[in-house]
């Protein structure tokens, strides 16, 4: 027995020798699933990058991805330039698999962070649209996943109120177009802080014609904060806001019957809960044929015209016959809305143009004039008037003064909407099962 422990210990003391010599420059720690092989090296799947810049991120990437396929990339604690001025901007490619997590923030009691500990900045003005993270999903797997957690990024416009250009938090699309089938599922974002972004925080859009991707997660306490900004409500091309949260799969066909979404997690539900959303051109936008629930959020300084945005159906994009539906389900509920700016006269808080609504428990604090639009961006065309305003409810809403309803382009009380709940609707579980998975 007293040989047996020797050899045991005397096993230990070599690995720690060995990991100490042959392991990746780049790595600092490493952790879980150690694997010794033939040539002595000790490997993990869990690594931390030198720094917080693009460049030393980039690597801890690439070693992850060419060695083991998938794990954690940590960055440490510390405030870093992702890209140092008069440098040329470099955009960190994650093929997902690969987690990008942050050093442990300090949270309150409502898992809310108090502080974060690893902060990006931007100590320039990059180019216009430039973009921090690119998640790439593998084609040839169905049901890809990342998690981006506890990072604050903050954009230059922080720095400097004249800065006009729209960046990109997280974008998340395809590599290629080859298996238009290949998506997403149970990704999540959370604890993170997206400060000046402009453009969007998080942008999800496969460019593919026609296609039937997946794209289901979590998007959990985080901040979608801009100190400044134009919406574009007056000119569209002079804006300096985006969406805080766009979400789209493009051109897809897919449209379930209400009894199959309501209250579901399904392959094209994104679920935004837990956050705090100020001054975007709209919160959270979606389209082609996404389910999105948005619940306990907190919307302040909004200019109002969707706070909360479901795009309808179209038919065209340049000249192209896409037959695309929009937004599925909006099921909006148990958020608070606050301080609404009057600057752009666009006095309410949901756009529902198109598919079916659950709009209830909200508070709004007597600053917004209306609950919602119908807008029904189906308009005329045949092919896709199934993706109209139906089965859309709206009730118990504290409303402080504010109407109901803006504008009603075409829709018919009690047909397609209703003023009162459906019969035999359960909400989906809260917390969302991945918060504490």
């Amino acid at each position: 027995m007293q040989n047996k422990h020797f050899f045991a210990v005397s096993v230990m003391i070599i690995v720690t020798i060995v990991a100490s010599i042959f392991v990746y420059p780049i790595v600092h720690s490493i952790s879980n699933g150690i694997i010794i092989k033939s040539s002595g090296q000790i490997i993990s799947s869990n690594i931390t990058a030198e720094s917080g810049s693009a460049e030393d991120i980039q690597a801890a990437v690439d070693y992850i991805s060419e060695n083991w396929g998938a794990g954690n990339v940590f960055i440490p604690a510390g405030t870093f330039n992702f890209v140092e001025t008069g440098e040329t901007w470099q955009t960190v490619v994650v093929p997902c698999g690969i987690n990008i997590i942050g050093a442990e923030t300090q949270k309150d009691s409502n898992g809310q962070v108090i502080e974060w500990r690893t902060v990006l900045n931007m100590p320039f003005e990059a180019p216009q649209n430039s973009v921090w993270f690119k998640f790439e999903i593998d084609e040839t797997v169905q049901e890809n996943t990342f998690r981006f957690s506890e990072i604050k990024l903050v954009g230059y416009r922080f720095y400097n109120i004249n800065s006009r250009n729209m960046y990109t938090g997280i974008l998340v699309n395809s590599k290629y177009s080859n298996y238009p089938t290949a998506g997403l599922k149970d990704f999540r974002v959370d604890h993170c802080n997206f400060q000046d972004m402009g453009g969007s925080g998080i942008s999800i859009s496969f460019n593919d014609e026609y296609n039937r991707r997946k794209i289901s997660g979590l998007i959990d306490h985080n901040r979608f904060v801009n100190s400044y900004g134009d919406p574009g409500f007056m000119n569209f091309e002079q804006r300096t806001l985006g969406y805080a949260i766009g979400l789209r799969r493009w051109a897809s066909d897919v449209w379930e019957e209400t009894s199959q979404v309501w209250g579901q997690y399904t392959d094209y539900t994104v679920v935004i809960e837990d956050n705090y959303f100020s001054r975007w051109r709209h919160a959270t936008c979606t389209n082609d044929g996404i389910h999105q629930i948005v619940r306990y959020n907190t919307f302040e300084y909004s200019y109002g015209c969707g706070t909360v945005d479901g795009h309808g159906s179209y038919r065209e994009v340049g000249g192209k016959r896409w037959y695309a539906v929009g937004t599925r389900c909006m099921e909006v509920y148990e958020n608070r809305f606050l301080s609404y700016d009057p600057t752009w006269n666009t006095p309410w808080v949901v756009n529902i143009r198109g598919g079916s609504a659950l709009v209830y428990n909200n508070y709004l604090d007597g600053s917004y004039p209306y609950l919602l639009d119908l807008n029904n961006d189906w308009g005329n065309y045949d092919e896709l008037s199934y993706c109209a305003i139906s089965d859309t409810y709206i009730w118990n809403n504290q409303l402080n003064g504010a109407s109901i309803i803006h504008y009603n382009a075409n829709s018919v009380l009690n047909r397609d909407y209703f003023l009162n709940a459906p019969t035999g609707y359960t909400p989906y579980t809260y917390p969302h099962p991945l918060t504490v998975n």
